[in-house]
């Protein structure tokens, strides 16, 4: 999907993250190496590759935060308060901290002498004249600039690798940004942040969520009810996540069940 749907960013979204992360480390790992450096032809040549990325990054930047103004999410599954807080603090706070590095960068090699070129194409007229006394000083606050951009993406990183690793993606914080991709003949989903490719380990759920009621899907199948039964608790537990609401009149799919009833659908499909 393009647009953010259910409990999904969406196909812009994702390719905007992936592309920013690897920028931004990128960009770390060039500018903090930089200030360590003499001055050199590999040095120089460092510095222009790093002015690119910082000015694609920044264009990328820009042009992400256009995109979630038309594309803004509403999950079926949002984070507890707390979470749902200090993870917009840290997004905010990577978005300022992102662009003033960009910025603050381009000062910095205009008051050094330099030009600014947007991906080295597109000169910028200067906003500051040269200034060799400040350029120094100007150096310095880049540097502590990049370090703390590196300690707020180090604990990005950390928060989502706590939702995968630690917390098994109870909320779907890692699945929202993951991409989905195909293999073989039918398309490999993630559920609840697992990869489900084979088709028996998903069939006997699948049924219960197409037909509505596990003695129904026991029929179907030809097995015992308490066979399904085992299945649900056993996918469940592996998957961290509930599929189905259980009630009088039969099992309802949550959200994480509507996909297993999409993934199902679709191997249903191909292989009877």
């Amino acid at each position: 999907m393009i647009k953010a749907q259910g409990n999904d960013y969406g196909l812009i979204a994702k390719l905007f993250h992936w592309l920013l992360a690897a920028l931004i480390f990128w960009q770390l790992f060039t500018g903090i190496n930089l200030n360590g450096m003499e001055f050199s032809s590999q040095k120089a040549m460092f510095i222009w590759f790093h002015q690119i990325s910082g000015t694609l990054l920044f264009t990328l930047i820009a042009l992400r935060l256009i995109w979630r103004l038309y594309n803004r999410p509403k999950f079926d599954q949002p984070l507890p308060q707390l979470h749902s807080i200090s993870s917009k603090a840290v997004q905010t706070a990577l978005y300022i901290l992102c662009l003033w590095v960009q910025i603050q960068g381009s000062l910095m090699t205009w008051a050094g002498g330099f030009d600014v070129y947007i991906v080295g194409l597109i000169q910028l007229p200067r906003l500051i004249a040269e200034n060799k006394d400040m350029y120094p000083a100007f150096v310095q606050v880049h540097f502590f600039s990049s370090v703390a951009l590196l300690v707020l993406t180090v604990l990005h990183v950390g928060a989502g690798l706590y939702h995968r690793l630690v917390i098994q993606d109870k909320f779907r914080v890692w699945a929202r940004m993951t991409f989905r991709f195909r293999k073989g003949s039918y398309q490999v989903k993630s559920i609840a942040g697992v990869s489900v490719f084979a088709w028996t380990d998903v069939r006997r759920d699948y049924m219960v969520a197409k037909l509505g009621t596990v003695s129904a899907a026991a029929d179907a199948l030809g097995v015992h009810r308490a066979t399904i039964l085992r299945h649900i608790d056993a996918l469940e537990a592996e998957l961290g996540s509930k599929l189905f609401q259980r009630h009088q009149r039969g099992y309802t799919p949550t959200d994480v069940g509507r996909e297993l009833l999409e993934v199902g659908s679709c191997a249903d499909n191909e292989l009877t």
